[in-house]
């Protein structure tokens, strides 16, 4: 469940991060019409962040995140996911934007993000213990 939840969270997270990252402009004009220089700037940090929690997820797909050491990484993902997905469910409740169905898609899936690290922090995987029969 860990490693699955890691790599699938990673590959989203790289590649909206590069798109934020190369196609900021592209992506603002399809949303919202002609962007400035401080949106364009703001929506390429946000994929540059992206794209390091995609980095941290998919290159830690094979640590053990039941102990002391992996609790960093599964909070800082339950944090983000848990608010952007209230973000983007709360954004999809008020608004008439053309973009509603896919803030609908991705506050869901940003939910079950979420889900997935809580389970995660408060239900750790169990560690296999080596016996002297496996030897």
């Amino acid at each position: 469940m860990a490693r699955t939840l890691m790599i699938i969270s990673g590959v989203i997270h790289i590649a909206a991060g590069v798109l934020f990252i190369f196609i900021p402009e592209e992506l603002l004009i399809w949303s919202d019409g002609k962007p400035g220089e401080i949106e364009i700037l703001a929506v390429s940090l946000f994929g540059t962040s992206l794209f390091g929690f995609g980095i941290i997820n998919y290159t830690g797909r094979n640590a053990i995140y039941g102990g002391i050491y992996g609790k960093p990484i599964i909070l800082g993902n339950f944090i983000f996911h848990t608010v952007a997905a209230v973000h983007l469910l709360k954004f999809t409740m008020s608004s008439d934007s053309a973009g509603l169905i896919f803030s609908a898609i991705t506050g869901a899936l940003y939910l079950l993000f979420a889900a997935g690290f809580i389970r995660l922090n408060f239900f750790p995987p169990v560690l296999k213990t080596q016996t002297d029969a496996d030897w």
